[in-house]
C-alpha cells in the first residue's frame, strides 16, 4: 500500500480511534471511585471479620442423586477464590474460615447447592440432575447467562460431544451437532477444513463464513486442537451476535477453551493411532468393458442417416485384446487405486496439566496443555502435522484479578504438485483421463507416457513431480484485567494479539521420459504472507436484584486493526531437482509481486437483560461499528437487537402441568447486523477490497494483450500511468435482519429436553457488482443492490437417563429445514453457468438445464421430419424445445429450484453404558441437495474422460438391447459433444445421504484398580470415523455425496483408531 493510502487510511480511522480510546478513558477514571466506594462499603468484604476465627477443616463426599460418586466437582467457599474439586470417588477436603462460612457445590448438568457449614465437619451432598440443562451456564457475547433465562438462539455443545472421535480438526467435530449449522467435508486431504456457515449463504459475493471468537479473541477453527475445547457456543440470531456488530452476520461461534479450578493439580493424557482410507473411490471400469465400450462408442458416432447400421470396422480393439483382458491374461490397470495406495495413518497425543491454589482471597490457577497430531495420507507426499501449545493462567486477588492466555499452533502441510499437470486436486482430476487398458509403467519399469494425455502421468507426477509444502505459525496472546468496583459492579480490560504466518514453497521438477521428452521446466515458487490482528476491549458489567426484579448489563468499547503482508518470487530452469534456492534458477522469466493492506475498526455496545422473578425476561442489544473500508460518508452504522422471553412453566396456573414440563419457554428476538466484506464482488481487487472510496493511479494494462502497457518517446520505453480506480462513495453495510422465535423445555422429571424454532433472515443491501455501459465510457462499481432470504425450522430433542442400576443412556438429536431465497438483483441480468443460474425468485445458484424427453428411438432417427442436432443419433437424449421455435438453444433451458446446498440436516448423538463399559457414535446426515454428474457418468469417453461400469450398465445399449430406450443414460460416445453441449435434467442426482459418523466402544477401568496405579481415571475405546453412508447416489459410481467434485479432489476418510484417556 502506498505512503498516500496510508495517510488516508489513517485520517478515516483516527477519529472512530479517538472515540474508543475516549470511552476507554473515561470508564478508566471510575476505577479510582470504584475503588473509595468499595473501601467505603463493608459489605464487599463479607469475610473480613472471618479473618481472625480458627480455621475448620471439612471433609465430605459429593453424589448424584443415585448415590453415585460425582468426580470433578467444585467445591469452593463462597465469597472467596478458596475451593477444590472432588475425587474419583466424590471425596474432598477443605479449610474453612468459620461456622458462618457457606460451601458452593456445583458439577456440569447439575443443580447448583449452597450449604452453610455451622458445627458440621464432614458432609455428603447430593446433586440433581439440572432441568434439562436449562439451569447450566453458557457463554455468551462478552460474558456468561443462566440457559434457562437465554431468550437468544443459542445452541451448546460441550467436550463430551467431541470426546474419543479420530477428527483432524474442531469443524469436523462440530458437524451434525447444532441444527442449522451447515459443515460440508468436501475433501479428506490431510490438513484440509470443511466449509461452514450458519443458516444459509446470505450473500452473493462477501465472505459467508461465521466469525469465530476463541476465549474472546478472534481467531480460526483450523488453528486450534479440539483437544483444548472446553464448549462451543453458536450464536444464530441476531440477538445474540449483536455484541459483534459489522463481522457478525454470518453468525458467531464462540470457543471457550479448558481453564483450570482451583484444587489439586491434575495431569491428564490422551491418544490415539488409527489407520485411515477413502469412504469411496470413483469406479471406473475394467479393461475389457472398457475396450467394449469404447468400440460400441466408435461404431455409434460412425452411423448417419444414409448409415444407420453399425460398422464393426470402427473398432479400435481387437478380439484377442478383450479376449485377453476379459481372462486376465493381460492385467487391468486400477489408476484411481494406483493413486492412493498408501495406507493412511493418523495419530493424537495430548497433554493437560491443570490446577489451582487458593488462600482466602487470593487464588493462582493454570491450565498447560500441549498436542500433537499427525496424518500421513493415502497419496504420495500428502503429510499433515500439528503441534499446539496453549497455557491459561488466572491470578485473583481480592477484588483484582488478572487472565493471561498464551496459544502457539504449528502446522506443516505437504502436497504433490506437477508441472505438467498442475496441483493435487489436478492429477486426482487427471486419474478420470487415464484408460484401463495402459499400463502405468512398461516392463522394464518406465514410467509409460499414457496415451489419452501425453505426459500427464498423474501416478507419476504425484511421485516424482514435486512438491507443494506449506508452514503456518500462529501466536495468539491475550490478558485480561478484571476489577470489581462492587460486588454489582465490574470493570473489565482485554488486550490481544493474534499473529498468523504462512510460508509456502512449491517447487515442480523436470520430467525425463523413456523416449526422450522431458516435462518442465522446473520451477521454484516461494510465498510468504502473514497477517498481524490487534483488539483491545473496555467494558462495564452490571448485575443486581432488586427483590423480585434483576438487571443485568454490559457496556464497553472495542477496536480492531489489521495488518496483511504478501509477498512472493518465482524462478525456473534449475540445473537440477534439487536445486531450491531462487538464486540458482535462470533469471529469465523470473518474477516476484507483494501486497500490503490494513484496515481498522471499532465499535461501541450496550446490553441490558431485565427479568422479573426469572419469569418474564426481556433483552435489549445495540452496536455501532465504524469501519475503515467503507466510504467516510457511511462508514459508521448502528445494529440494534432485541428479545424476550417467557417462562410458562413458573406461571401458577402452569403447576397442575409441571409433572409433564419440568420447564417451558417461549422467547423470541428481532435485529439487525451488518456485513463490509465485499471479498467476492471484486475478484483480488486489493484496491477495491480495502479502499474503494480511493482514487487510485497506476500502470495502464490492457486485458487483449496480457498485461502492462508501453510506449517509447524519445528513444526511451516509458510506462503509461492511467486512473486505474475510479472513488466508489455509494456503498455500504449489508444489512441482515433476523427474526427468531422458539418455544423450548424439558419434560418428564428432567430427562426429556427439546427446542422447536423458526426463523427468517433477510440481507438487504447485498453487495453486488454494478453493471456499467460501455457507451458511458465509465468502470462497473460494487453497489448495496441485492436482497436475499434464508427461512427455515430448527428442532432439537434430547434423552438423557441414569439409572441406580448402572444403566445410563442419552439420544440427542436434531433437525434442520432451510430455504432460500433471491429476492432482488437490483435489475442485474447474472449470467448463468453451464448448470446453473442466479434468478430473482429461486434459490441462490439453481440448476438451469435443458429438459430431456427420453431418448432419440431409430425409428425418430429415420424420420426425415424429426429434427436432429449436429452429430445426434438414436440413442441420445431427446431435448425439449420448450419455446416450440424449432431449435434447441439457450431459450430452452428450465430453472429447477433444486440446488447442491441440502435443505434438511439432522444430527443424532447417543451414548448408552452399564457401569464400566458403554458404546457412542453419531449418525449425521442431508437431504435436498442434489449433484450434476455430467462428466461423472453420462459423458462417457468425451473429452478424454474414463467410463465407469454404472455408466455402461445403464447406458443405451445397441447391441444387447437395441429397443431398450428406457434406459437411464444415453448412449455413450467418443466424439459426440451433445451431451455435455446441452447439460440436461437426465444428469441431476439425488445426494441426500445418511452416515454413521462415528461409533466407539469405551471401557473405564475399576475405581479400586485407578487408585492402586495412582489415578483418577482412565478410559479406553476404539474408534470408527465415516464408517457407512447410505445414500440415494448410485452406489456403483462411488461417489460421495459431500464430495464437491465427484471425479477430483481427495475422498473423505474412514478411520478406525485405539485411544486411551488416562488422568493422575
Amino acid at each position: 500500500m502506498k505512503k498516500s493510502q496510508r495517510v488516508l487510511l489513517f485520517d478515516k480511522t483516527k477519529g472512530a480511534f479517538r472515540y474508543g480510546v475516549s470511552l476507554m478513558a473515561i470508564s478508566a477514571l471510575m476505577l479510582p471511585c470504584g475503588s473509595l466506594w468499595a473501601a467505603a462499603t463493608p459489605e464487599v468484604s463479607p469475610n473480613n471479620h472471618q479473618t481472625t476465627q480458627q480455621e475448620i477443616t471439612i471433609t465430605g463426599f459429593v453424589k448424584d442423586q443415585n448415590g453415585l460418586p460425582l468426580q470433578g466437582a467444585s467445591v469452593l467457599v463462597k465469597g472467596t477464590h478458596k475451593g477444590t474439586l472432588t475425587g474419583s470417588s466424590g471425596e474432598f477436603t477443605i479449610k474453612v474460615p468459620g461456622e458462618q462460612s457457606v460451601l458452593v457445590i456445583s458439577s456440569v448438568g447439575k443443580k447448583t447447592q449452597e450449604i452453610t457449614v455451622g458445627s458440621q465437619t464432614s458432609v455428603t451432598i447430593q446433586l440433581e440432575e439440572g432441568a434439562g440443562n436449562l439451569d447450566q451456564v453458557v457463554v455468551v457475547a462478552f460474558g456468561k447467562q443462566q440457559k434457562n433465562l437465554i431468550t437468544s438462539s443459542i445452541a451448546v455443545v460441550d467436550n463430551k460431544a467431541m470426546q474419543d472421535r479420530p477428527v483432524s480438526n474442531l469443524t469436523s467435530a462440530l458437524q451434525g451437532q447444532v441444527p442449522g449449522l451447515n459443515i460440508v467435508s468436501n475433501s479428506g486431504q490431510p490438513g484440509a477444513t470443511p466449509t461452514i456457515n450458519i443458516r444459509g449463504v446470505g450473500s452473493l459475493n462477501s465472505e459467508t463464513n461465521p466469525l469465530v471468537i476463541i476465549d474472546g479473541i478472534p481467531g480460526s477453527l483450523s488453528m486450534i486442537n479440539p483437544s483444548d475445547v472446553s464448549s462451543v457456543s453458536v450464536l444464530k440470531d441476531a440477538s445474540a451476535s449483536s455484541l459483534y456488530g459489522a463481522r457478525a452476520a454470518n453468525g458467531v461461534i464462540l470457543i471457550t477453551t479448558k481453564h483450570a479450578k482451583v484444587g489439586k493439580a491434575n495431569i491428564n493424557y490422551s491418544g490415539y493411532v488409527g489407520v485411515q482410507n477413502p469412504t469411496e473411490l470413483f469406479q471406473e471400469a475394467n479393461a475389457y468393458n472398457y475396450a467394449n465400450a469404447y468400440n460400441t462408442a466408435l461404431m455409434m458416432d460412425a452411423i448417419n442417416r444414409n448409415k444407420p447400421d453399425l460398422d464393426p470396422s470402427k473398432k479400435v480393439f481387437t478380439e484377442d485384446e478383450l479376449n485377453a483382458w476379459k481372462s486376465g491374461q493381460v492385467p487391468s490397470t486400477d489408476w484411481r487405486d494406483a493413486l492412493f495406495s498408501q495406507n493412511g495413518v493418523t495419530q493424537s497425543h495430548n497433554l493437560n496439566i491443570s490446577g489451582g491454589l487458593s488462600n482466602d482471597n487470593i487464588a493462582i490457577r493454570n491450565n498447560l496443555s500441549m498436542g500433537y497430531f499427525q496424518e500421513k495420507g493415502n497419496i504420495v507426499h500428502t503429510n499433515y502435522d500439528r503441534v499446539t501449545l496453549r497455557d491459561n493462567a488466572g491470578i485473583d486477588l481480592g477484588n483484582f484479578g488478572i487472565d493471561l492466555g498464551l496459544a502457539l499452533t504449528y502446522t506443516n502441510q505437504k502436497a504433490p504438485t506437477s508441472a505438467a499437470v498442475g496441483d493435487l486436486y489436478a492429477i486426482t482430476s487427471a486419474i478420470n483421463r487415464q484408460r484401463p487398458v495402459d499400463l502405468i509403467k512398461d516392463e522394464n519399469g518406465d514410467w509409460v507416457i499414457t496415451a489419452t494425455n501425453d505426459t500427464r502421468n498423474p501416478v507419476r507426477q504425484a511421485e516424482e513431480g514435486g512438491l507443494d509444502q506449506k508452514k503456518i505459525y500462529n501466536v495468539i496472546a491475550n490478558i485480561k484485567l478484571h476489577y470489581d468496583l462492587t460486588k454489582d459492579l465490574v470493570i473489565n480490560f482485554t488486550n490481544s494479539a493474534n499473529y498468523l504466518s504462512t510460508d509456502r514453497d512449491q517447487f515442480k521438477n523436470t520430467l525425463e521420459w523413456s523416449n526422450g521428452t522431458t516435462t518442465g521446466p522446473n520451477s521454484s515458487t516461494k510465498e510468504s504472507y502473514s497477517t498481524m490482528h490487534y483488539m483491545q476491549q473496555l467494558d462495564l458489567n452490571f448485575d443486581k436484584h432488586y427483590g423480585d426484579h434483576h438487571i443485568k448489563a454490559i457496556i464497553g468499547g472495542q477496536q480492531e486493526y489489521e495488518k496483511y503482508k504478501y509477498l512472493s518470487a518465482y524462478r525456473r530452469d534449475f540445473v537440477n531437482n534439487s536445486s531450491g534456492s531462487l538464486q540458482l534458477g535462470s533469471s529469465d522469466g523470473q518474477n516476484n509481486s507483494s501486497v500490503d493492506w490494513d484496515w481498522g475498526l471499532i465499535g461501541a455496545f450496550a446490553r441490558i437483560n431485565y427479568d422479573y422473578k426469572s419469569k418474564y425476561l426481556l433483552e435489549l442489544n445495540a452496536r455501532e461499528d465504524g469501519s475503515s473500508r467503507l466510504t467516510p460518508n457511511a462508514h459508521w452504522d448502528f445494529f440494534p437487537s432485541a428479545s424476550a422471553g417467557w417462562r410458562i412453566s413458573q406461571e401458577d396456573f402452569f403447576q397442575p402441568m409441571r409433572h409433564i414440563f419440568s420447564e417451558l419457554k417461549l422467547r423470541g428476538s428481532y435485529g439487525v447486523l451488518g456485513n463490509q466484506n465485499i471479498v467476492g464482488a471484486v475478484s483480488d481487487d486489493n484496491n477495491a477490497k480495502y479502499y474503494p472510496y480511493q482514487a487510485i493511479v497506476g500502470a495502464t494494462t490492457d486485458p487483449a494483450y496480457w498485461g502492462q502497457l508501453y510506449y517509447v518517446f524519445g528513444g526511451n520505453i516509458i510506462t503509461p500511468m492511467s486512473v486505474v480506480q475510479d472513488p466508489n462513495n455509494t456503498f455500504t453495510w449489508e444489512r441482515t435482519s433476523i427474526t427468531d422465535i422458539a418455544l423450548e423445555g424439558s419434560m418428564l422429571n428432567n430427562a426429556l429436553n427439546f427446542s422447536v424454532g423458526y426463523y427468517n433472515k433477510t440481507t438487504r443491501g447485498m453487495l453486488m457488482t454494478k453493471t456499467v455501459s460501455a457507451v458511458n465510457g465509465a468502470k462497473n462499481y460494487v453497489a448495496n443492490i441485492g436482497k436475499m432470504s434464508n427461512a427455515g425450522i430448527e428442532i432439537s430433542l434430547g434423552l438423557n437417563k441414569i439409572n441406580p442400576e448402572g444403566i445410563s443412556y442419552s439420544l440427542n438429536g436434531n433437525v434442520s429445514h432451510a430455504v432460500n431465497k433471491l429476492l432482488d438483483l437490483g435489475g442485474e441480468q447474472l449470467a448463468p453457468t453451464s448448470t446453473r443460474a442466479q434468478v430473482v425468485g429461486h434459490p441462490n445458484n439453481a440448476y438451469y438445464l435443458y429438459q430431456a424427453d427420453g431418448l432419440i428411438t431409430k425409428e425418430d432417427f429415420q424420420d426425415p421430419n424429426f429434427t436432429l442436432l449436429t452429430g445426434q443419433t438414436y440413442g441420445d437424449q431427446k431435448i425439449v424445445d420448450r419455446n416450440q421455435d424449432g431449435k434447441i438453444d439457450n431459450a430452452d433451458r428450465i430453472l429447477i429450484d433444486k440446488t447442491s446446498t441440502p435443505t434438511w440436516l439432522y444430527g443424532l448423538n447417543f451414548d448408552v453404558s452399564y457401569h464400566n463399559v458403554g458404546i457412542a457414535g453419531m449418525v449425521q446426515g442431508a437431504a435436498g441437495g442434489w449433484l450434476y454428474l455430467g462428466s461423472s457418468t453420462g459423458y462417457g469417453f468425451s473429452s478424454g474422460y474414463g467410463i465407469t461400469d454404472w455408466t455402461i450398465e445403464n447406458s443405451y445399449d445397441p447391441i444387447n438391447a437395441p429397443d431398450n430406450y428406457n434406459t437411464r443414460l444415453p448412449r455413450v460416445s467418443v466424439s459426440n459433444s451433445i451431451n455435455s453441449t446441452y447439460p440436461s435434467t437426465t444428469y441431476l442426482f439425488n445426494a441426500s445421504y445418511v452416515r454413521l459418523k462415528n461409533l466407539r466402544v469405551y471401557y473405564s477401568l475399576p475405581v479400586n484398580f485407578i487408585k492402586k496405579a495412582s489415578m483418577t481415571s482412565a478410559r479406553i475405546y476404539v474408534s470408527g470415523q465415516n464408517l457407512y453412508t447410505w445414500s440415494k447416489l448410485p452406489r456403483a459410481l462411488g461417489i460421495d455425496p459431500e464430495i464437491s467434485s465427484p471425479t477430483a479432489g481427495y475422498p473423505l476418510l474412514k478411520t478406525y483408531s485405539f485411544g486411551i484417556d488416562v488422568t493422575f
